[in-house]
């Protein structure tokens, strides 16, 4: 787990942030450094068998709910965190306000908290048709290049952060993925309470803006879009702009 603590932050919530499929903590530099900076308290877990914990054994067995378990593991450990989550980290990020009431929760492109769209769905199978059969034959799916991570997480980013983002992504549970996707886990937004706040960008790969208006919707969340940036808003051209809108909204609701 990455740790930024400031020595006296102005802030006496801490933040925890969930990465998403292939991703590790790794990915939340930007926004930790920027919270940081702000005054509080930044955690960013590595799921199992992601980022500095990918030598692990035992992917294929991760589970959706494994890796709600852990965030609440952790949550538990630092005393009831903000929680923010990306993509699959948002699905994992809703299923822990099920069964949780952190003080907020902003979902950064999240999964979708019902199914995969039919049109990401359709247009995988004729782009990536052999990661699709991976996924169904529940063996683990990874990012094969550059161009693909690209293709999947950015849109006008420099070369640089495709290039390192690829470099340090991991094989990920098809189980896991399918927990969120079909879903094999059920979500029940009826019952949080919690304040939450929803991201979508325009450009999304996976996720179109009207799924992510649902979601918004379904938990009665506050909702903003960001046109000409990717699914990784945390690491695209602008998310500066993203994560002072995330703090603005914090210092308003929590």
């Amino acid at each position: 787990m990455i740790e930024k603590i400031p020595k006296s932050p102005k802030f006496k919530t801490p933040i925890l942030f969930v990465h998403g499929a292939w991703h590790g903590a790794w990915c939340w530099k930007n926004y930790m450094d920027y919270f940081y900076k702000k005054g509080f308290s930044c955690y960013a877990l590595d799921l199992p068998c992601h980022g500095e914990r990918r030598d692990e054994v035992g992917i294929a067995k991760q589970s959706m709910m494994g890796y709600v378990k852990e965030v609440e593991a952790v949550a538990k450990k630092i005393g009831n965190p903000i929680i923010i989550g990306h993509s699959m980290g948002g699905f994992v990020t809703m299923k822990y306000l099920d069964r949780n009431k952190p003080p907020a929760a902003v979902l950064v492109a999240p999964s979708p908290f019902r199914r995969l769209p039919i049109v990401t769905t359709i247009k995988m199978i004729f782009q990536y048709p052999m990661e699709i059969l991976r996924l169904f034959l529940l063996i683990p799916t990874k990012i094969k290049s550059e161009k693909m991570y690209r293709h999947f997480f950015l849109y006008n980013a420099p070369e640089k952060v495709s290039r390192e983002g690829f470099k340090n992504t991991v094989r990920e549970s098809s189980l896991a993925l399918l927990g969120s996707s079909l879903p094999l886990v059920w979500l029940w937004p009826k019952k949080v309470s919690s304040p939450v706040l929803v991201l979508a960008s325009a450009r999304d790969y996976f996720f179109p803006v009207r799924t992510e208006k649902r979601t918004a919707k379904a938990y009665k969340a506050d909702l903003k879009i960001y046109e000409d940036m990717g699914h990784n808003l945390m690491t695209e051209t602008g998310w500066d702009k993203v994560a002072a809108d995330i703090f603005e909204w914090l210092k308003k609701t929590v």
